[in-house]
């Protein structure tokens, strides 16, 4: 029998300190785990207390404007709760701006405060919530890496000259183009250059910053990935779709947001036939032409992200929402919302859900009622 060196119990010492030092930041960070409700009692309940952060949301529609609709209410919701909160929206094709935001914190607040303090309250919420548009999967990933590093800074009153902290405004302070916002995304991306349709809006504070009254970033949405992956070059979206899903979760963890992640499905991707949760594989990766057509190439790059397994371990909470009825005129829609994916609790919780001027109402459903799932 070879006697235990010293060389070796050396090594086992290290092995446990390492296991011991380990474990000990891991329950540091999940003990900072926080729970952020929704405006929702319904959608609450559907996933599990609200939106956790350390954790992935992903949110499934059809529609992209009504995926965009709901994430806007949970964060005007959750900034008017919590008035040292902030959010980040990385949106892909700019419909959720400054303009929506206030409309929709705008009638969240007419329905709770006073008339007087109305204006003041939703412009509040407005510019806790810093906005920023990707074009490809590059940008996103730079935009990420931003986030993690907390480049995003105080902004301080402005000047004559319209200047927000390197921020050239161009003299709309309503939606200031980029002036070198990701200055160093080449060592990121080496040889890449920040595209001239990125833009930010003003008046945001630095995340995580010391102090009482320092806001802190609770919440990233992400609106549209899918759309940001069919805009990109096909070799960006195969070689960074792991590096883009190792980031997104370590993004939660590290920094303690939750993050919301908003994709547009097509019929038989996802859906209630799959009992195990596993996305049917609609289609492999192959090598498009230019005769393909270009409907069918951005089908085929949506339904090979969505069907990977690297993705579908990256998402801790999966819903599905499907729209029943949407009134333009009055601004209203209804639709039903199921959780398909679950870490930590059963699945098939369902409940539908209103956005209207007056917010979001829910009423708790079975999920047979939704035929999609029957």
């Amino acid at each position: 029998m070879v006697a235990f060196s010293g060389d070796y119990k050396r090594i086992s010492e290290a092995a446990i300190r390492f296991v011991e030092e380990y474990s000990d930041e891991a329950l540091r960070i999940l003990s900072e785990k926080e729970i952020i409700s929704t405006q929702s009692s319904g959608l609450n309940r559907v996933l599990n207390g609200g939106i956790a952060t350390q954790e992935v949301t992903e949110i499934l529609g059809e529609n992209h404007m009504h995926n965009g609709e709901l994430i806007i209410h949970i964060l005007v919701h959750q900034l008017y709760v919590d008035k040292n909160a902030e959010a980040v929206m990385i949106t892909s094709n700019g419909v959720q701006n400054d303009d929506t935001i206030y409309r929709v914190a705008h009638r969240h607040v007419a329905t709770r405060l006073s008339s007087d303090d109305v204006d003041e309250m939703a412009f509040d919420i407005m510019k806790r919530i810093f906005i920023v548009q990707c074009l490809d999967i590059r940008e996103l990933m730079a935009a990420l890496e931003d986030v993690s590093n907390g480049k995003y800074k105080k902004a301080e009153q402005a000047d004559e000259s319209h200047q927000y902290m390197g921020y050239v405004s161009s003299g709309n302070a309503s939606a200031p183009y980029i002036d070198g916002l990701c200055q160093d995304r080449d060592t990121f991306h080496p040889g890449t250059q920040p595209s001239a349709n990125r833009w930010v809006s003003p008046g945001r504070r630095a995340f995580r910053a010391s102090g009482k009254n320092s806001a802190t970033l609770k919440t990233i949405a992400i609106h549209i990935l899918t759309s940001i992956l069919e805009d990109s070059q096909q070799r960006d979206a195969w070689k960074f779709l792991p590096s883009l899903c190792r980031k997104i979760r370590s993004t939660a963890r590290q920094m303690n947001v939750g993050i919301i992640v908003s994709n547009i499905q097509d019929e038989g991707t996802m859906g209630p036939n799959n009992p195990d949760d596993v996305p049917r594989q609609t289609t492999k990766p192959r090598d498009f032409t230019p005769e393909d057509e270009e409907p069918d190439r951005q089908k085929a790059k949506r339904g090979w992200y969505m069907s990977s397994a690297r993705w579908n371990s990256t998402v801790d909470k999966r819903i599905e929402v499907m729209v029943h009825k949407y009134d333009r005129d009055s601004a209203r829609s209804r639709f039903a919302v199921h959780l398909t994916r679950s870490r930590l609790c059963a699945t098939g919780a369902s409940c539908e859900l209103e956005l209207s001027q007056h917010g979001m109402r829910s009423q708790i459903i079975n999920a047979k009622c939704c035929r999609r799932y029957q």
